[in-house]
């Protein structure tokens, strides 16, 4: 279980249930038990089940006598009542008729079922007996707790001296004779019978004729996906696959009706390789095997076929592939194709599992014709007849292709319509990348009819299964989707950048720099809304990916004209923001002139109305009055005022920057009140204004209300330590989606580090961070190096940037060598450990509210009493600058090109001291000495404190933090790192070196020497 909501566990529980094949009720039991774990009830799940009109049902049914008994019979001390054991769960797995009858049969309503399950769990178990158990116990566990025969199977082998017992005996004598269903009874009495007949004609003829654990060891064989792998099954259960019970079993199975011949081969197969172990070993026969029977389910033979059909560029290709793959490929179904398309297929397009699906049901021909329609088919009447005609993928399939005909005609209606079927009866067993599709879909147009509450909803289920997703330029996309609706609905600016930076890095791996381009502008449009420099940084990055960029090209955003013209209008928003207005109005007049650059008026008007504001900042009096006439003569009235009033107070601002003016009776500004109603301003901005201030003040206000620039918060507006960076870290557990770790071989110690990095790619050991935190830290500093660029981040293969990868577990020990966050020249590259950064940002001992309530204590009473949060907030943000010095730091050694393994400590101290001077070269640059200062000088006592419970387990009292009495090791790690803390006072201490108006440095003297024990 992933952690996410109930509704899009269930809707994971319901896909896999079905890509399994229908594994019984034991599966949903497992999936029942995580859920519980995760704080859902029996009451909400079997709702959740309803809504989504799943296959499966819970029952909460009145306990029956014999269940009764047979619990207290291995639980003698521990009451049966009406209170702690009423009811027993029935998991249904067949659909809603099984169900009714056992409501019906059970004298139950659908609402006494309700308010059964409301009050019923489920009873602890146990994965396995206790090292020591008593006969009680062991006997309790293999009939209530064990999960599987072959766990029963090991549990006897461990204690069978335990169990001969004659006690023993006459206890499962018993433990039968209380049960009357009769299921109940066989499954109790086979495991009588294994254990007696493992006490009494030994173990390997017990294990060989139990037909439960017979069955369990065939199902693996048969299950194995070659027959190397089916050899380890045969060695894992010997006595059960070379006794006759297993023979007699395929034959039995070769009998069923129901079989194609494919499959009867296959059990032929497979019953030949068990009497060929029986003569000459099971060595011998699957080698044998592998000769006789190539194509195996699941065999490299039969998945190169699936994995050439469900990589194929296109229909005609897959189908000519499965026209001549082999009969026994079409066994292996959806389920194997789904596999596939999740590991190794290019991406996850409903065509490439439903043409195989499709195929393996009704043939090739048939199903071919079907999606070939299909994909010829554009108009909505057209396709509204496939959707009635088709069912399964194909109509799934027609309904996608309905939505984008729907959402291009402009009918919203219907596209919603579609866009909820889809989001709530998708096909079970489609593949992963559809589920966060249709939630995506849903979110756009519930956002655009102004149904924020299902647009929100929907966008947080996809962002949790958005790793799902295995197409790279899908993902993106839909990453895209998710943070225009952060940002343009929903005013979540974490979140916005979040996505939009992943979505940078989906890009640049499918090598779409049009796309990449195009989320790096919506980058820089958070960040203008911000004020902060970073705007710049991701505008000018843009713009060198659209110089590089071939006219005709086209990504999944958009094509060359449409970005193009984005990202321009963009670098001319931000030049003008950060006051490179001569930069701005050059780029201004080429958009306007180049008779390459399309626009409507609006956009038109918008570039013209920066152009003013440009030259009324340069006091180009004559330029700004021509452009506000010609508005005039166009009908563009509203502008015409707003340029006239913005050039008239800019040339008083120039003549009499601090004089008092009051707008509202002021001659040159009549009637500016009617022209900014006309333009839409609210009238609480209106009075805002026009109330009296100075003329450089309503010159400001006046120029970038016609440039249409936002200005951030005046106190934070431009610092690097701010209100977004508290907001980002306190909300960042809601953007973390982990991805699962997945099994394979490993590599061997000391391989390289390209390829280190490629296989932990595989294994999704490479974990995206919170991009809404970590990614503006990365790209400032990474741009600012020799790199010139943005970072790479989890990159598969190293390139030509900086590169940077985050990882939360280090499976096979590959990052053994590498302690919190580091650079490795040999791949140049920073690798860092989430927890370690995790662990930095909260090395105060205090929480975000514990923090809050503090400083609301100290401030109560007084004139600031309400300002705690803000002052919080502001001192949470600070924080991060420990974070940002850590990852500066790494990309210092970068930018210097620092070789791994100083010869001596002076020289390692060089290069420790060179990497923080390019941290406080771009501090400087910054204009952020003083905030660094104060952020830095804070934390030492905090990272005194958390370096002492580090290294002594101890946590130091306020007065051991204040005099540093409890003494701690400062040598460095094998990566040469000095514990941070003696590393932050050196930082300090350099700080006021190059500016010593900041504070006294023989304080920071005094605490680097006590640290230091001199």
């Amino acid at each position: 279980m992933t952690g996410g909501s109930l509704s899009s566990e269930v809707g994971l529980l319901c896909a896999e249930y079905e890509e399994l094949g229908h594994p019984g009720a034991v599966f949903v039991a497992l999936r029942l038990r995580d859920l519980m774990a995760a704080g859902h009830r029996l009451a909400e799940i079997e709702a959740e089940f309803r809504r989504r009109d799943a296959r499966f049902f819970l029952l909460g049914l009145p306990l029956s006598p014999d269940e009764q008994a047979h619990y207290q019979l291995f639980h003698p001390d521990e009451a049966v009542d009406d209170t702690n054991l009423r009811f027993s769960l029935w998991i249904g797995v067949n659909g809603r008729d099984e169900a009714d009858a056992m409501l019906a049969e059970a004298s139950l309503t659908r609402a006494e079922n309700a308010a059964n399950l409301a009050v019923t769990g489920l009873l602890a178990a146990r994965d396995e007996p206790s090292d020591e158990p008593t006969a009680n116990e062991l006997l309790s566990w293999l009939l209530l707790d064990a999960r599987t025969w072959t766990a029963r199977r090991d549990a006897i082998r461990r204690h069978l001296d335990l169990l001969r017992d004659p006690w023993t005996r006459d206890r499962l004598d018993e433990a039968v004779e209380v049960l009357s269903n009769p299921d109940s009874r066989r499954v109790v009495r086979a495991v009588r019978d294994l254990v007696v007949r493992a006490t009494e004609d030994g173990q390997a003829a017990a294990f060989a004729t139990c037909e439960f654990l017979v069955l369990e060891a065939l199902e693996a064989f048969l299950s194995a996906p070659t027959w190397a792998a089916a050899a380890e099954v045969h060695r894992a259960y010997p006595d059960e696959l070379g006794g006759d019970l297993a023979g007699d079993i395929l034959a039995g199975m070769k009998r069923d009706v129901r079989y194609t011949a494919a499959q009867l081969a296959v059990l032929d197969a497979h019953g030949q390789v068990l009497e060929d172990a029986w003569e000459h070993g099971i060595e011998a026969a699957a080698t044998e095997a592998q000769r006789r029977y190539p194509v195996k389910h699941g065999t490299p033979a039969a998945e190169d076929h699936l994995l050439a059909a469900v990589s194929a560029p296109d229909l005609e290709t897959s189908r000519d592939i499965l026209l001549a793959a082999p009969t026994e490929v079409f066994m292996a179904g959806r389920e194997a194709a789904l596999d596939l398309l999740r590991r190794r297929a290019p991406d996850d397009e409903i065509w490439r599992v439903g043409l195989v699906a499709d195929a393996a049901e009704r043939g090739v021909e048939a199903a071919y014709a079907d999606w070939a329609e299909l994909a010829e088919t554009t108009g909505i009447p057209q396709l509204t007849v496939l959707v009635g005609r088709h069912r399964g993928y194909l109509r799934d399939r027609a309904l996608e292709l309905l939505l984008t005909a729907q959402a291009q005609a402009g009918n919203q209606a219907a596209e919603r319509e579609i866009a909820q079927e889809l989001a709530e009866r998708r096909t079970p067993g489609s593949p992963p990348g559809r589920r966060p599709y249709d939630l995506v879909n849903l979110g756009v147009v519930s956002s655009k009819q102004g149904d924020l509450d299902t647009a929100r909803a929907a966008f947080r289920e996809a962002h949790q299964l958005l790793t799902a997703v295995g197409s790279r330029a899908l993902r993106g996309l839909l990453r895209l989707r998710a943070g225009i609706f952060a940002h343009d609905y929903d005013d979540d600016f974490p979140t916005a950048v979040h996505h939009f930076r992943g979505a940078v890095e989906d890009f640049r791996a499918t090598d779409d720099i049009v796309s990449m381009a195009y989320a790096l502008e919506q980058l820089s449009s958070v960040f203008r809304e911000l004020e902060r420099g970073d705007a710049l940084m991701y505008a000018t990055v843009a713009d060198r990916l659209v110089l590089e960029m071939d006219v005709d090209a086209r990504g999944v955003a958009g094509d060359y004209d449409h970005v193009a013209f984005d990202v321009n209008r963009g670098m001319v928003e931000s030049q003008f923001l950060f006051d490179d207005f001569a930069a701005a109005a050059d780029r201004a007049n080429w958009m306007l002139t180049d008779p390459e650059t399309q626009m409507d008026d609006d956009e038109r008007i918008a570039l013209q109305r920066i152009l003013v504001a440009c030259a009324i900042r340069e006091h180009r009096w004559g330029a700004a009055r021509k452009t506000v006439t010609s508005w005039r003569a166009d009908g563009f009235d509203d502008w015409a005022g707003l340029g006239h009033a913005a050039v008239a107070a800019g040339r008083a601002a120039a003549r009499w920057p601090g004089k008092t003016v009051a707008p509202a009776r002021h001659k040159d500004l009549a009637g500016l009140a009617e022209t900014l109603r006309g333009l839409g301003a609210p009238d609480e901005d209106i009075h805002r204004l026009l109330i009296p201030t100075t003329w450089k003040a309503l010159g400001d206000a006046l120029i970038d209300t016609l440039a249409g620039a936002r200005r951030g918060d005046p106190l934070m507006g431009r610092r690097v330590f701010g209100d977004y960076e508290a907001d980002a870290w306190r909300t960042r557990s809601n953007r973390i989606a982990s991805i699962p770790l997945t099994g394979g071989p490993g590599l061997p110690a000391g391989a390289p580090w390209r390829e280190v990095i490629a296989h932990y790619h595989e294994r999704g050991v490479w974990q995206l961070p919170d991009l809404a935190v970590f990614g503006p830290v990365l790209d400032r500093w990474s741009a600012l190096s020799r790199f010139d660029d943005i970072a790479r981040i989890n990159q598969p293969v190293p390139g030509a940037s900086l590169d940077v990868y985050f990882y939360q577990s280090d499976p096979e020990g590959h990052l053994a060598g590498l302690h919190g966050c580091v650079y490795v020249p040999e791949s140049e590259m920073i690798v860092c450990s989430l927890s370690y950064l995790e662990d930095l940002f909260n090395a105060g001992e205090l929480t975000w509210d514990a923090e809050e309530a503090i400083i609301q204590k100290s401030l109560a009473g007084s004139e600031w009493e309400a300002a705690a949060t803000v002052l919080t907030t502001k001192a949470r943000a600070r924080q991060r600058a420990l974070l940002e010095w850590v990852i500066a730091h790494e990309i210092g050694h970068a930018h210097h090109g620092h070789a791994a393994g100083a010869r001596t400590a002076r020289e390692a101290l060089a290069l420790e001291e060179e990497a923080d001077a390019f941290f406080l070269d771009g501090i400087a640059a910054q204009d952020s000495a003083d905030e660094l200062y104060l952020a830095m000088s804070i934390q030492l006592r905090s990272l005194y404190a958390y370096e002492v419970r580090r290294q002594r387990r101890h946590t130091p009292t306020n007065q051991e933090r204040q005099d540093l009495s409890v003494r701690i090791d400062g040598s460095p790690d094998g990566t040469g790192h000095r514990p941070l803390v003696f590393r932050a006072v050196n930082l300090i201490r350099s700080l006021l070196r190059r500016r010593p108006e900041l504070g006294s440095i023989d304080y920071y003297d005094r605490f680097a020497a006590t640290l230091e024990g001199r």
